[in-house]
C-alpha cells in the first residue's frame, strides 16, 4: 500500500475528529485510526484484529506485566 494512501485514511481521520465532541474523544479516535491503519500494514483484518483483541482484554489483569499489552499489538498479534 502506497504511503499516499495511508496519509488519506489520516486525512479523513482528521475531518470525522471534529464531530468528536470533545479533545479526549478525539485523541481515543486518533488511536483507533493508527490501530486500524497498522493493522491495513500488516495485511490484517481489521474487524478480526480488533474482535479478538477486545475479547482478550476482558480476561486480562489490569496488572499484568506491559510484555502481556505488546503482544496485543497489530506487528506482533497472532490471531488464536
Amino acid at each position: 500500500m502506497s504511503f499516499e494512501r495511508q496519509m488519506r485514511y489520516i486525512s479523513l481521520s482528521r475531518r470525522n475528529s471534529l464531530l468528536c465532541g470533545s479533545h479526549d474523544g478525539a485523541e481515543r479516535t486518533a488511536l483507533i485510526y493508527s490501530l486500524a491503519c497498522s493493522c491495513r500494514l500488516n495485511g490484517i483484518n481489521t474487524f478480526e484484529y480488533f474482535t479478538d483483541v477486545l475479547n482478550r482484554l476482558a480476561y486480562l489483569n489490569p496488572n499484568a506485566p506491559d510484555e502481556v499489552f505488546r503482544e496485543l499489538l497489530p506487528n506482533r498479534w497472532m490471531k488464536k
